[in-house]
């Protein structure tokens, strides 16, 4: 019996609802689902970073705050796409991703990489590069064509130097 009822009650709301727009006038339901012509249309803007000074480039760890890279450590290498970061941080290959937002503002995700063992002393140098870069906040293109990374880290603040390699 519970059952009848339910389902009497919910025939009848469906009726009622398609009676109700039955007695709509067809104008009055155009005029309620057309889109307004008065709002402008959506602009995109889009930036392609094959275009960029970053992309296509790798580039190599030259300075850390202004005091050159050890030569006897391995190189420490980035490779710009449009949305990503790889290289080489000393021992093993890294990944992550980075966005470009206004004039020379960067931001990078925490990066991934593989897990070689490596000598204790490019261990540590690889642990740093890699806490800095997820810490990036900025970034420009010196006069030398030098790119600069800005970084803002908890234990440590300051500026890689990378130079193109050729």
């Amino acid at each position: 019996m519970v059952k009848y009822i339910c389902s009497v009650t919910i025939s009848a709301c469906a009726v009622a609802t398609v009676a109700s727009l039955m007695s709509i006038e067809p104008r009055a339901a155009m005029a309620q689902t057309s889109i307004d012509k008065k709002t402008p249309p959506i602009q995109e803007t889009v930036i392609e970073l094959s275009s960029s000074p970053l992309a296509n480039t790798t580039w190599r760890l030259a300075s850390w705050n202004g005091e050159s890279v050890a030569a006897d450590l391995p190189p420490i290498t980035a490779n710009f796409s449009a949305d990503e970061i790889r290289g080489s941080a000393g021992c093993n290959t890294y990944f992550a991703g980075y966005e470009i937002s206004g004039t020379g503002e960067m931001t990078v995700s925490p990066a991934g990489s593989t897990q070689m063992a490596c000598e204790p002393g490019v261990m540590e140098a690889e642990f740093q590069y890699l806490t800095a870069l997820s810490g990036t906040t900025g970034f420009e293109i010196d006069a030398n064509g030098d790119l600069r990374l800005m970084f803002d880290g908890e234990s440590d603040s300051g500026q890689m130097t990378f130079s193109a390699m050729r």
